[in-house]
């Protein structure tokens, strides 16, 4: 209800042989309206998914910064027709791993800035 009528929902989990993955992504860019992909990290690679998202909403947590980037990656890339890609990552202010987590997500995006010159982007506060 929240998403709106007439939003095509599709979930992709590594549970799915990689063909039924393909059709799934197919069918949602044959979907008139918004559609709304919910994935685990088997579409991170060799996936592209640029032609019918233009966001990714990480609802978890990888302990490894370029995780994300991976993700990210899958829809913000060469051919992506969007002016503007979104990254949004949900995690709990209340929950006590999620805090462990990006504390060390913090810590490895700032050794990998200091050692390659490069950012690999992870949520500071809500506003970003």
């Amino acid at each position: 209800k929240k998403l709106g009528k007439g939003t095509a929902v599709a979930c992709v989990t590594g549970m799915l042989p990689p063909d039924e993955r393909v059709a799934r992504i197919a069918a949602l860019a044959d979907a008139d309206g918004p559609v709304v992909l919910v994935a685990t990290d088997c579409l991170s690679e060799g996936v592209n998914l640029q032609d019918q998202f233009q966001a990714v909403v990480h609802y978890d947590l990888a302990w490894n910064p370029t995780r994300h980037e991976q993700r990210e990656g899958r829809v913000d890339r060469f051919g992506q027709q969007r002016d503007v890609v979104r990254a949004i990552t949900l995690y709990g202010q209340d929950n006590r791993i999620d805090g462990i987590v990006l504390d060390v997500l913090l810590r490895k995006h700032k050794t990998i800035r200091s050692s390659l010159g490069i950012s690999v982007p992870v949520p500071v506060n809500t506003e970003r």
